[in-house]
């Protein structure tokens, strides 16, 4: 794997010019460390190491900004067909909402303990995000910033993804 990157990188650049050079830009419905924004213009990434996200113009091929968002971000997820995103910060447990527009922080939403997956429904009004220890999913509610509901998810809940429809979540555990 390592020797095959290299290769990539030496044939097209770094592997994130790869993704920003496809003709089609689709977001999906589960959690990752990057998402697109539903128009396509916009990608986002946590950057763990850093404790930041950083925003990337996909028309222009550059990153606009890095926004610091505490200690050891995980899962991001655009907020319906806004510019906002859900940014899980594990080791503060905590939800950050960002506007990526601006950079600026736009609200919080403290969970129990290590946020991990973060996905939301179509519209962008309900985030769902995975808490790896205890082993949980809470439902929060995008313009309150309230928990609506916390389900129990199995041990070490970490990778999620939303239906289609919106009727069910699907939930890896670690």
């Amino acid at each position: 794997m390592y020797l095959f990157r290299r290769f990539l990188e030496a044939v097209t650049g770094p592997l994130v010019l790869c993704v920003m050079c496809a003709s089609a830009v689709m977001a999906g419905t589960s959690n990752s460390l990057m998402d697109i924004s539903n128009d396509g213009t916009l990608l986002v990434c946590s950057n763990r190491d850093n404790g930041s996200i950083s925003v990337i113009d996909l028309t222009r091929h550059q990153k606009t900004r890095e926004v610091n968002v505490g200690h050891l971000p995980e899962g991001v997820s655009f907020l319906g067909d806004t510019h906002t995103v859900a940014v899980a910060v594990y080791g503060e447990d905590r939800v950050d909402f960002v506007d990526t527009n601006t950079g600026q922080l736009v609200g919080s939403t403290d969970v129990f303990d290590e946020p991990y997956g973060v996905v939301s429904n179509r519209s962008g009004s309900h985030v769902y995000v995975t808490l790896d220890y205890p082993g949980q999913v809470v439902e929060i509610d995008a313009e309150s910033r309230q928990i609506n509901h916390t389900f129990d998810a199995g041990a070490f809940a970490r990778g999620i993804a939303i239906a289609e429809d919106a009727q069910r979540l699907y939930v890896t555990n670690y």
